[in-house]
């Protein structure tokens, strides 16, 4: 029995600085309303397991919903990292997927500083223009937004 548990033992690399992240954000503005929702999750590759953040989101623009993920089994935030812990913990940074361009970008969310309720996000887009190609470098969210803690 000691050698079955020991073939599946994991290493684990815990980030508490992650847990003041967690929760639920919102930013407001004209008609504009964008939610996230973070959680603690893991994420196990070769033989570790790392504390990250992920999260759902909604957002709705003049009434009308443009993407809402909050019930998706999969997160469209994810792999949710500090960003440099050597220098801060207060910034991470994370990889994000648009549901409805079917696209990623790679995001930031930065305590504003003196704060534990307000967040900067920013989303930054991955794609490489190639000649002769269409490039869409927008997001169906924000990319730049000012996030207050509802809980």
């Amino acid at each position: 029995m000691l050698l079955s548990n020991l073939a599946f033992a994991q290493k684990r690399v815990a980030a508490p600085e992650l847990a003041p992240f967690a929760g639920t954000w919102e930013y407001t503005e004209n008609n504009q309303t964008f939610r996230i929702e973070l959680k603690l999750g893991t994420l196990a590759m070769s033989g570790v397991t790392v504390d990250v953040l992920e999260g759902r989101l909604i957002y709705s623009a003049n009434k009308k919903v443009v993407q809402n993920t909050l019930d998706s089994p999969k997160p469209n935030i994810t792999n949710g990292i500090l960003a440099d812990k050597s220098t801060s913990v207060n910034k991470v940074q994370f990889f994000f997927h648009d549901a409805v361009k079917g696209k990623n970008g790679d995001g930031f969310l930065e305590f504003v500083p003196g704060t534990n309720d307000k967040l900067l996000w920013t989303l930054n887009n991955r794609e490489i223009v190639s000649s002769g190609e269409t490039v869409d470098y927008g997001f169906s969210v924000p990319v730049k937004a000012t996030l207050r803690k509802l809980k």
